[in-house]
């Protein structure tokens, strides 16, 4: 991976929970940073809407350094834009680099 390729700042979120007045955890619909990090987004594929799904969805791979604790319970957030994570590798299980596979909904 060249470095130079990492020119977009993105969030990592995490999904915020409360507990209810019996101690329970519950999720929660809001969302904190896990981290920040410049990576590489590249689109892969695309669908368009039609009478089974009525949304569009496009993946994207994401290459970052490495980041550890990262899991498919996180997001990515590019702006106004939320990417759900699909999927994630280590590269020769060498922790210097993520692909992640994203995936952007709209609709």
């Amino acid at each position: 991976m060249i470095t130079g390729k990492l020119r977009h700042l993105v969030t990592i979120e995490q999904p915020s929970t409360s507990r209810d007045s019996t101690g329970q955890v519950n999720p929660a619909d809001e969302w904190s940073t896990f981290a920040t990090r410049t990576v590489a987004i590249e689109p892969t594929t695309s669908t368009e809407p039609n009478g089974e799904k009525p949304e569009a969805q496009t993946t994207y791979k994401v290459t970052m350094r490495y980041l550890s604790g990262l899991s498919h319970s996180h997001r990515i957030k590019w702006g106004s834009r939320v990417f759900q994570i699909t999927g994630i590798v280590n590269p020769e299980e060498r922790n210097l680099w993520q692909e992640v596979t994203v995936v952007e909904r709209i609709g």
